[in-house]
């Protein structure tokens, strides 16, 4: 029913009603009545759906605040978010870089040192080490986090401060919670390749970059070396950071 025949109807019972006739609403009821309600109905809910999706464009006016009008939650946000990688590059390259060398006692699982005294990892015979402590045990579970709270971390540099070949050095890195051949045959180490002039000048005079993966606390971390000649050595120190998250 049109509106203007349903205000039609009313002043037709309006006029009865005032001349003392009876109320029959019935012209104002078409079979069709239930099917328009159903339709307006279908109709005005649309106005909460229409009110969600507003509601979402203030959230996301929230967050895109956040390239420049807002802060980010950064490294204690969602991992792998565009704001937490921002801040984890920015948080690499400015940074709190903390230095070790070897413990003095390396029996229990603290491997690492606030020291000079340098680690040092053994060469095979033109291969890695593998006799029985060629590798340098590096950071031990209980040597990270170093800064209370911290979630990860990753060694940033080493410094050579010692080598008795002149030819080049491979260097292994490996990483994880169980064992360095576990680490080694899982895939997680990373490498790093030095040589020098002559045996009478091996020190380095500036630490060398180190790229690796970011990795939880806790993780051990080992050293092994490679050479062309057997049983070559190697000392150095490391550099690593640590994140929050």
């Amino acid at each position: 029913m049109s509106l203007t025949a349903f205000s039609r109807a009313v002043q037709k019972l309006w006029e009865r009603w005032l001349s003392g006739g009876e109320l029959d609403p019935a012209p104002l009821v078409r079979t069709t009545d239930s099917a328009d309600i159903a339709a307006i109905k279908t109709e005005t809910d649309k106005i909460d759906d229409i009110k969600t999706e507003t509601d979402k464009i203030a959230a996301v006016k929230t967050e895109t605040d956040k390239i420049d009008d807002a802060a980010t939650d950064g490294l204690s946000g969602t991992q792998n978010s565009l704001a937490y990688r921002i801040d984890e590059i920015e948080t690499h390259l400015h940074h709190r870089e903390r230095w070790f060398g070897k413990s003095a006692d390396q029996s229990g699982d603290n491997w690492a040192a606030d020291t000079l005294t340098p680690y040092q990892a053994i060469s095979g015979n033109n291969d890695y080490g593998s006799d029985a402590n060629d590798e340098a045990k590096v950071l031990g579970s209980d040597d990270t986090p170093v800064i209370t709270g911290s979630q990860f971390y990753d060694v940033h540099r080493i410094l050579i401060v010692d080598a008795s070949s002149d030819d080049v050095y491979k260097l292994r890195f490996a990483f994880g919670t169980s064992t360095l051949a576990a680490a080694v045959a899982a895939g997680d180490t990373t490498e790093i390749m030095i040589k020098f002039d002559s045996i009478s000048n091996v020190e380095a005079d500036f630490p060398f970059d180190l790229a690796m993966p970011r990795v939880p606390a806790g993780y051990k971390l080992w050293c092994q070396v490679w050479n062309a000649t057997d049983n070559a050595t190697v000392d150095f120190f490391i550099g690593l950071h640590e994140y929050e998250g």
